[in-house]
Formats: structure tokens, sequence, C-alpha cells
């Protein structure tokens, strides 16, 4: 699985609760990061994770080179984000997100969302309140 501004780690928490095999955090700020290791030591985890500091892009692009797949993938960018065009198509571009893989994007209601495009597309939204969900899947 793959946290992709990870804030406090807690997405990528509950899934190595719920049997997770590896979580890879990525989150830039300093006390997000500082949270993510102080939430996984309270919780008694100390192996199979690994945390991403700094510029999404460049975290991305790292694990494309080590070959890096992910079943599942969850983004929560700030809401002022912009860009989510370019992280899906480097996420199912570089082989992140390959088929049977599902990327979530957890964004504000009136931020404008990619339908699909070269590899992917949105299957699926989930509005809850001023928050939705989009699900996005490859194009096999």
């Amino acid at each position: 699985m793959l946290d992709v501004f990870a804030g406090t780690g807690a997405i990528g928490l509950e899934a190595l609760s719920r049997g997770a095999q590896q979580v890879v955090f990525i989150e830039s700020g300093q006390e997000a990061l500082r949270l993510i290791r102080q939430n996984l030591a309270l919780c008694g985890i100390t192996e199979g994770f690994r945390i991403l500091q700094g510029d999404v892009f460049a975290a991305l692009r790292t694990l494309a080179r080590e070959a890096f797949a992910a079943d599942l993938t969850f983004l929560d960018p700030p809401y002022q984000w912009r860009p989510y065009g370019d992280l899906l198509e480097i996420l199912f571009g570089s082989g992140i997100a390959r088929p049977g893989s599902k990327v979530v994007i957890e964004h504000h209601r009136k931020s404008v969302m990619p339908e699909s495009e070269k590899g992917f597309q949105r299957v699926r939204t989930v509005r809850q309140g001023d928050k939705c969900l989009s699900f996005y899947e490859p194009i096999e």
C-alpha cells in the first residue's frame, strides 16, 4: 500500500493493522513525519513500512525506479492542490499502479478531477459533505 500525503499516517496504519504486507508513507512536513513515526511506535509497529520524506513527485519517481508496485494507493493532498493528473500519470505510467491496482484520491468537492487519460480511468466518486473520494483504475 502507498499512503501519499500521509499526514499522521492513519490510513497506512489502518492498512498495516488489517494485514497489509508493506506500507510506504510519503510525506514532506516535518511535524507530520514526527507524528507518523510516533504513531507507528505507539502501535508497536516495527516492520512492514517505509517512510519517504520530501517532494511527492521525487518520491514517486524513486519508487518507480525501484519497480515498486502498490495494490492500493491513497492520496490525501492539500485541498488547494491542482496537479492531480500529473500524479495519476506518474502512478499509472510508471507501473506503481498496475492492472488490478486501485488509486483513491481525497479532494474537495469543487476540485476538477481527471475522468480518464492514457492508462487510467475514474470509476467512481463518493461525496461526503465538502469532501469527495475519487477512485481510479488502470485501463487494461
